[in-house]
C-alpha cells in the first residue's frame, strides 16, 4: 500500500491516508484504521471531526467516529488532485479543466465552479493543488498556475498563468510571501510569488531526487523540502538532514502543531529533526 496524504483533525489525531489502487485506507496515531474497497483515492484533507477522502472516480468519502462512509460522487468527469477545508462547513477541491469543487462536509453535496467565474487568467488549465495561508487561500497547477484569493470565493485580483512548462505541486507561507514547489520537466523548481509584482521569481534549490516535485513548508526562520531526502534552510544554504532509503516524503504536516511532521510513502511519520 502507497500512503498519498495526510493531516491533523480537529481532536488532534495525525492520520495518513493509502491506497494499492483497489482497497483504500485510513490509518491514525492513536491506531484506529478504516478500511474500504473502490477506486484509489487521490487526495484527502483534514476536519474538524475526521478526515474527508476522493476518489479517482469522483467518490466522496467521509472518515469519522471509526467509520469510513461514502457520501456522495463529484458531478461531472472532474480528476481531483488537492483538497482543504476552508471552514466546518465546506471544503474545496481543486482539478482537471481549471476547475474548483465546493463540498458540503456534512451531505457530501457538491457544485462545480469554473477558475473563469473568478476573473482568473487562462482559466482552463489543470489546478493540482490548494493550501490556506494567513491572510487566504492559494490555488496552483500548471504553467506557472497561481490563483490567489483573500477569502474564497472573493479572488484577491492576483494571479499568474503563463506559457512557462512550470508545474507547481505545494506550496507554502514564509517571510510574507508564497513559496512554491514543482516540476519543470523532471528538475525540481523552487520558486516566490509576488503579489505586488504580480511575478515569480526563482530560486536555487537543493539536490532533490529527480522527477518528483518536494514537498514544501516553513520551519521556524527556514524553509523545508523534502521527497527521497529532506533539506532544511533557504537558497544558497542548505542543509540534509534526512535521506529516506526507499520511500519519500508525501506530506508535511505543520498545521497546528510547534513541530513539523513528515509523512513517507509506506506510512511512517517523522518529526522534523533540525
Amino acid at each position: 500500500m502507497e500512503f498519498i496524504a495526510g493531516g491533523l483533525s480537529g481532536n488532534g489525531n495525525l492520520f495518513a491516508v493509502g491506497t494499492d489502487g483497489h482497497r483504500n485506507c485510513v490509518r491514525w496515531t492513536d491506531g484506529s484504521i478504516q478500511e474500504w474497497v473502490g477506486s484509489p483515492v487521490l487526495c484527502a484533507c483534514s476536519f474538524r471531526d475526521g478526515a474527508i477522502c476522493i476518489t479517482s472516480h469522483g467518490e466522496i468519502w467521509r472518515i469519522t467516529n471509526g467509520e469510513a462512509t461514502q457520501q456522495n460522487r463529484i458531478p461531472g468527469n472532474l480528476t481531483v488532485y488537492g483538497l482543504t477545508a476552508i471552514n466546518n462547513e465546506r471544503v474545496i477541491g481543486v482539478g482537471t479543466e481549471g476547475l474548483f469543487v465546493e463540498i458540503d462536509i456534512h451531505n457530501g453535496s457538491s457544485v462545480l465552479r469554473k477558475a473563469s467565474e473568478f476573473g482568473f487568467r487562462k482559466p482552463g488549465r489543470d489546478i493540482l493543488n490548494v493550501f490556506k495561508t494567513k491572510r487566504g487561500l492559494v490555488a496552483i497547477g500548471k504553467k506557472e498556475l497561481v490563483y490567489n484569493f483573500e477569502e474564497y470565493p472573493d479572488p484577491k485580483g492576483s494571479s499568474s498563468s503563463t506559457g512557462r512548462e512550470s508545474f507547481f505541486f505545494y506550496g507554502t507561507e514564509f517571510e510574507g510571501s508564497l513559496w512554491l514547489s514543482g516540476l519543470l520537466g523532471r528538475e525540481n523548481i523552487l520558486a516566490s510569488f509576488s503579489e505586488e509584482t504580480n511575478a515569480l521569481y526563482y530560486h536555487q534549490i537543493p539536490d532533490l531526487a529527480r522527477g518528483r516535485a518536494a514537498c514544501i513548508s516553513s520551519f521556524r526562520d527556514q524553509l523545508v523540502l523534502a521527497n527521497e531526502q529532506v533539506f532544511l534552510g533557504r537558497p544558497g544554504n542548505w542543509s540534509l538532514i534526512k535521506t529516506n532509503a526507499g520511500e519519500r516524503i508525501v506530506a508535511i504536516i505543520n498545521r497546528g502543531i510547534q513541530i513539523p511532521m513528515l509523512l513517507s510513502s509506506s506510512g511512517n511519520i517523522y518529526a522534523l529533526e533540525s
